[in-house]
This record gives C-alpha cells, structure tokens and sequence, in this order.
C-alpha cells in the first residue's frame, strides 16, 4: 500500500494559478449578460431604434464590446515562450483588474468602455491560455486530468454565478 502525503504548498498553488479562470468566468457570464440591461444600452447608446438605418454597426459595436478575450487568448499564447509563465499570468492578471475597475467607472463613455474591454477582455482571454498551461506543466502525469478540472471547475462555477447575479438584475429589473 502507498503512503499518501499532501503538499498542502502544491495545492495552494493550484487553487491559486486556478483563479486565472475567474476573469473568463465573470466575463462570459456577468459582461456578457449585462450588455442586456436597459441602463447599459442607454448609457452607451446602443438602443435598438437609434440604429434602425444600420442594425449591422449596432450588432459589430455589442460583440465588441463583449468578445475581446479573444485577442488575449492570442497574444497570451504568444507572450508564454518570450516572457514566461508565472510573469505571463501576472501580467494578464494585472491587465484584466485594471480594465475590469475601468470599465466600471467608464458609465457613458463609450470610447473609454471600449478600450477598457479591450484591455481586459486582453487579460482575461491571456489568462484562458496561461493558468491551463502552467497548471499542466505543474503537475504529474498521473493526476494532470484533475489538477486542470480545478481550473474548469472554478470557470464554470464564476460563469454561472456570473449569469445568475446578471439574471437578478436584468429580469428583476435591478439595473
């Protein structure tokens, strides 16, 4: 029989390299969500008959507004081999939380929401490529399947809770 010892060290650092995986989770489910809420589409001048002439320009202008993970995504994979892991996934981290505090303070400005959602839709997407990388290489062979489904399971637990506290304001009619 094997002896079984925790590196309490090693999971600590598991969960923590994890919560990369909240920025994606709270992105897809709380911005998302929230580019539905009437206040939201006022403030940022995205109601629906003030674009009547150009539906097109008012479709390009939410998905901007709600899909820029994308871009980390690409320039995370990227920056893993130049900058390296652990710095790569502060950077991202950094960038994500400063776009996330702008973005909350940007009410009206549509020029400065668009660019803090560019800047952390950048992070949060970096970090979808990052945590899982620096999760698989962290671990060992035997138990690489589930030290990566942490991460999952913490961005699908933020994406639901996401979409929940979205749901409360937008059908409620909190917002």
């Amino acid at each position: 029989m094997r002896s079984f010892t925790i590196s309490w060290f090693y999971v600590f650092t598991v969960i923590i390299i994890s919560t990369g995986s909240i920025p994606k989770g709270y992105d897809e489910g709380g911005f998302a969500s929230a580019s539905g809420l009437q206040s939201f589409l006022e403030d940022f001048g995205l109601v629906g008959g003030r674009w009547t002439n150009d539906p097109t320009r008012l479709a390009a202008r939410r998905a901007t507004i709600t899909s820029l993970g994308v871009l980390g995504a690409a320039i995370g994979a990227g920056m893993l081999y130049v900058v390296g892991r652990l710095r790569t996934w502060q950077i991202f981290t950094m960038l994500w939380m400063t776009g996330f505090f702008t973005v909350a303070f940007s009410s009206g400005h549509t020029g400065l929401l668009l660019f803090a959602r560019t800047w952390g839709g950048v992070g949060a997407g970096g970090l979808t490529v990052v945590a899982p990388l620096y999760l698989s290489e962290i671990s060992r062979a035997r138990n690489r399947g589930m030290i990566v489904s942490v991460y999952m399971v913490i961005l699908l637990t933020t994406l639901m809770m996401g979409t929940k506290i979205a749901f409360i304001f937008i059908d409620l009619g909190v917002g």
